[in-house]
């Protein structure tokens, strides 16, 4: 029996306040194309908590980083940044909420407890 408790149905709860729909673009695949790299991505829904990070989270940002709007999202879908391994090129998940996209700088993963929470930065200019 594990101690672990399931927060899954809490960040997909539709009842809190603060849980809200947004959308996760996801690099699929791409290509060297002329020009350069040519990035696929598909579309997922996510849902749940959006808030603004804790100071103790900032400090896990860039300094640079730091300049831009930052948001938490909570998921009970796996949530990326950019990885060598075990999908060379994947870029970081784009998330996609109230018309303003976010790109994921932190994830981490508590699907023990059912759910990943990642901290993203306001894309500039997208």
């Amino acid at each position: 029996m594990s101690n672990e408790i399931d927060l899954s149905d809490v960040i997909d709860g539709a009842g809190l306040d603060e849980s809200y729909p947004y959308v996760i673009s996801r690099s699929s695949d791409g290509e060297f194309v002329a020009g350069g790299w040519s990035e696929a991505r598909v579309q997922l829904d996510g849902y749940g908590v959006v808030s603004t990070p804790s100071g103790k989270e900032l400090e896990m940002i860039p300094e640079a980083d730091r300049a831009h709007e930052l948001r938490t999202f909570h998921s009970t879908r796996p949530l990326y940044t950019t990885q060598l391994n075990p999908v060379p090129g994947m870029t970081s998940d784009i998330l996609i909420w109230n018309g303003v996209k976010f790109r994921v700088l932190i994830v981490r993963n508590y699907s023990n407890r059912g759910y990943w929470k990642a901290i993203a930065a306001r894309m500039v200019g997208a």
